[in-house]
């Protein structure tokens, strides 16, 4: 079936063409939410590390609709 190839969770936005999505139909069960929590105290932490964690926190908002 799939012939040496390997199977990952990925978010949907970020795969590309060459990549096929198994949504179902193969046999595998659907995934369940999840839930990311982003801690970060910006009075304490590296000022690189504020900036990553509003990207982030923007950037999955922004996937997420």
């Amino acid at each position: 079936m799939f012939n040496g190839g390997g199977i990952s969770v990925m978010e949907a936005s970020i795969i590309s063409e060459s990549l096929r999505i198994l949504d179902g139909q193969e046999g595998f069960p659907p995934l369940p939410e999840i839930a990311i929590n982003v801690q970060c105290n910006k009075a304490t932490c590296a000022p690189h590390v504020g900036i990553f964690a509003d990207y982030l926190v923007w950037e999955l908002g922004r996937v997420q609709g």
